[in-house]
């Protein structure tokens, strides 16, 4: 499930179909942790998060919070 959440934000801008699937498909997570060390580990932090933003709902706060500090590491880095 998390690769096909994954493969869902793997694009710079979504549409309405693909929120809804990103929706439907955070109610299926189980394990948020593990989707935030894969999201890292593909370097699909930033978008991720951009992703899920849109999506009301259904996402932990403590998740997004990380995300939100995984993207500020990725933004710092990228300005070197």
């Amino acid at each position: 499930m998390n690769r096909y959440l994954l493969n869902l934000c793997a694009r710079l801008e979504g549409h309405d179909l693909v929120y809804k699937q990103l929706a439907a498909a955070c109610e299926k997570v189980e394990q948020w942790d593990e989707l935030l060390f894969l999201a890292e580990e593909q370097g699909m932090a930033p978008l991720l998060y951009r992703h899920l933003q849109a999506v009301s709902g259904g996402v932990p706060d403590t998740f997004l919070r990380g995300l939100k500090l995984l993207c500020l590491r990725h933004r710092q880095a990228n300005t070197f």
